[in-house]
C-alpha cells in the first residue's frame, strides 16, 4: 500500500501500472459491502474520491510549456477543483460552469482573480468516466498536459491511484430543462431523456481528410471509458497552421493530436477508431457536462459543436435549471432545426 503523503508519479512500466489499477479495484470491490455496514450509506450512491495522490508530467498543447500536474483526494462535498501549484496562496478553482470562459480551443475555467486553468476537458471527462465526485488537481501553470491527446492517460492515472468511498451519499445532479443554442453550422442541445446519452454528428473537414460520422454513447462510466477514453483531438493541418499564426497551439504535435491533411491521418498508425473524430467530440461534451457535478439524465445532442459553443451551452445550464424549452424532440436534429439563442 502506497503511503497518501508521497504521490505516486507516472514513471512505472505500463504493465506494472496495470497491475496496480486492478488490484486497487480489488481492494475497493471488496470493502464495499463492509463499508456499507459500517457506514449505512450504499457502495453504489456513496461519494468517491482517490485513494492516494498520482502525478504526471507533459507539454501544454497552446503554450508548448512542460507543466507537473497531481491528481489529489478531496473531502467529501468539495466537488472537483484545481490549483494553481505556481501560484502560492492562490484559492482553489471549482469545476463549474459560473467558472467557464468562452473560448475557441479550450475549455478554460477562470475566477475573479484573474486565475485561469486552461484544457480542463480530458481531466473531468476522465474522473466522470471513473466515477470520482470529490478530487483536488494542482497544476504547475496555467494549462493543463495535453498528454497523448485523449483522456486515456488520466484514466489510467486515476486507476493506477485507485478510489475510496467516503460516507456521504451523492448528491442528485440538478436536472436541466431542455436547452439549444446555435452558430452558423455548429448546433447543441442539453435536455432531460429516460435514457442518458451524448450524440454527436460531424462533418467532413475541409481538406477532405474525413468524412462526415455521427457517434452516440451511454452515460454510464462502463460505456463511457471503453467508447471515448482513448480518442484523441483531431487537428486539420490548415487549422494548425492558422491556430500557431494566431499564438496559438504551440505544443501540438504527432504525440498528442490527432492531425490530419488530405491523404488522412498523419499519426503513425492512424486512426485509433474508424470514427475517432466524432468520438472525440462526445469526449469533449462528456467533460463539459461533467462540470455540472455529476451525469445527469440527459441527452447532449452536438453537431460540430466547438469548446465556446460548449462553454455557452453549459454556462446556461448552470445559470438557470428553469430554462425555457426549446423543442420538445430530443431525436437527431439538425442545425436548422435548432431553434434556440444564437451563441
Amino acid at each position: 500500500m502506497h503511503d497518501t503523503s508521497s504521490p505516486l508519479t507516472l514513471a512505472a512500466t505500463a504493465g506494472g501500472g496495470a497491475r496496480e489499477a486492478a488490484s486497487n479495484r480489488r481492494e475497493a470491490d471488496a470493502g464495499a459491502a463492509a463499508e456499507t455496514r459500517t457506514t449505512g450509506i450504499d457502495a453504489g450512491t456513496a461519494q468517491r474520491t482517490l485513494a492516494h495522490a498520482i502525478s504526471c508530467v507533459g507539454v501544454g498543447r497552446h503554450s508548448g510549456v512542460r507543466v507537473g500536474l497531481t491528481l489529489q483526494p478531496a473531502p467529501a462535498g468539495s466537488g472537483v477543483r484545481f490549483k494553481r501549484s505556481d501560484r502560492p496562496g492562490s484559492a482553489t478553482l471549482l469545476a463549474c460552469p459560473e467558472h467557464l470562459i468562452i473560448a475557441d480551443h479550450a475549455l478554460i475555467l477562470a475566477d475573479g482573480d484573474g486565475t485561469r486553468i486552461v484544457g480542463v476537458e480530458h481531466v473531468t471527462a476522465a474522473l466522470a468516466m471513473t466515477g470520482i465526485d470529490n478530487a483536488l488537481i494542482e497544476v504547475s501553470g496555467p494549462e493543463l498536459p495535453a498528454m497523448d491527446g485523449s483522456a486515456q492517460p488520466f484514466v489510467f492515472l486515476i486507476e493506477c491511484a485507485g478510489a475510496t468511498r467516503q460516507t456521504a451519499p451523492r448528491r442528485p445532479c440538478p436536472m436541466p430543462t431542455a436547452i439549444a443554442l446555435c452558430r452558423g453550422a455548429l448546433a447543441a442541445r442539453i435536455g432531460p431523456a429516460s435514457q442518458g446519452r451524448l450524440v454527436t454528428d460531424i462533418g467532413a473537414t475541409p481538406e477532405g481528410a474525413f468524412g462526415p460520422a455521427r457517434h452516440a454513447v451511454a452515460l454510464s462510466p462502463e460505456a463511457l471509458r471503453h467508447e471515448l477514453a482513448a480518442a484523441r483531438q483531431p487537428l486539420t493541418t490548415a487549422a494548425l497552421e492558422a491556430a500557431q499564426e494566431r499564438g496559438l497551439m504551440r505544443g501540438v504535435s504527432l504525440e498528442n493530436t490527432l492531425i490530419l491533411d488530405d491523404s488522412g491521418p498523419r499519426n503513425p498508425g492512424g486512426l485509433r477508431f474508424a470514427d475517432e473524430p466524432a468520438r472525440h467530440a462526445n469526449l469533449l461534451a462528456l467533460g463539459a457536462l461533467a462540470l455540472l457535478g455529476g451525469l445527469p439524465m440527459v441527452e447532449l445532442t452536438t453537431h460540430g459543436a466547438s469548446h465556446a459553443l460548449l462553454a455557452r451551452l453549459l454556462r446556461q445550464c448552470g445559470a438557470s435549471r428553469e430554462a425555457t424549452v426549446v423543442s420538445p424532440a430530443l431525436e437527431a436534429l439538425t442545425p436548422s432545426q435548432f431553434v434556440g439563442t444564437q451563441a
